[in-house]
C-alpha cells in the first residue's frame, strides 16, 4: 500500500485553471456544433438575437484557436500573479467583472455611433470572446507590478509593464477611430479598451484599501 499523499492544487491555481479549461471546453464545443456561436454571442439590445445571459456567455466563446490561445495565454501569464496577491474572490471579480465592462463599453460606443449616424449593420453584429477579461487582469497586472518588463512576441525590446499596457490601450483606440489595426478586421478594440479600464479602477481601488489598512 502506498502511503504517500499527493500535494492538492492550490485553491487560487485550481481557480485559474477551471477558467482556461471551460474556455477551452466551451471552444470544443463550438468546433463540433453541439454549441451554435450565435446563440451565446453579445448581440445589440434592440436585435432580436439578443438575451440577457449573452452577457456572460459571451465571454466563453472565441472566433478560432489563435483567438483563444491569445486570450487564455494572457489569463494565465498575467493571472497568476493576480491571483498571489489578491486571492480567488478578487480574481474571479476582475475577470467577470473585465468583461462585462468591455461589453457594456462596446454597446454604448455601438449605441453612440448609431445615434450619430453610423451604419444601421453595427446593430447585428455581435461579440465574442475573453479579451475584455484578459486586458482587465493585464491591466490589474500593471498596476501591481508596474515595472515588470513586458515586450511583445518575438519583439526583443522589453518595455515596463504600466508603459506597456498604456500603449496597448492607445493603440487599441487608434485602431478603431482610424480602421487601420495590425490584427486583422472585425476585432472589437473598444472593448478591449473596457476591459482595462475595469482592470485599471479595480486595481486602483483595491490597492487603495490595502493602503488605508
Amino acid at each position: 500500500m502506498n502511503t504517500q499523499t499527493r500535494h492538492p492544487l492550490r485553491p487560487d491555481m485550481r481557480t485559474l485553471y477551471i477558467l482556461i479549461a471551460l474556455n477551452v471546453l466551451v471552444f470544443l464545443m463550438q468546433q463540433s456544433g453541439t454549441l451554435p456561436t450565435e446563440a451565446g454571442a453579445l448581440w445589440y439590445p434592440q436585435n432580436e438575437a439578443y438575451a440577457p445571459y449573452q452577457w456572460l456567455s459571451h465571454m466563453f466563446l472565441h472566433a478560432d484557436l489563435a483567438h483563444l490561445l491569445l486570450n487564455m495565454y494572457a489569463v494565465g501569464m498575467f493571472g497568476r500573479y493576480v491571483l498571489q496577491v489578491w486571492g480567488e474572490k478578487r480574481f474571479l471579480l476582475l475577470y467577470f467583472l473585465g468583461g462585462l465592462g468591455a461589453a457594456a463599453l462596446y454597446l454604448l460606443w455601438v449605441y453612440v455611433k448609431l445615434q450619430t449616424g453610423g451604419s444601421n449593420a453595427l446593430a447585428y453584429v455581435h461579440v465574442i470572446g475573453a479579451s475584455g477579461a484578459a486586458f482587465a487582469i493585464l491591466a490589474a497586472f500593471s498596476t501591481l507590478f508596474p515595472d515588470a518588463p513586458l515586450s511583445l512576441m518575438f519583439v526583443p525590446v522589453a518595455f515596463k509593464a504600466k508603459h506597456f499596457v498604456l500603449g496597448l490601450v492607445a493603440y487599441e483606440a487608434f485602431a478603431e477611430i482610424s480602421g487601420v489595426s495590425l490584427f486583422g478586421s472585425n476585432i472589437a478594440h473598444v472593448a478591449h479598451i473596457g476591459g482595462a479600464l475595469t482592470g485599471w479602477l479595480l486595481a486602483w481601488w483595491w490597492q487603495r484599501g490595502r493602503q488605508r489598512r
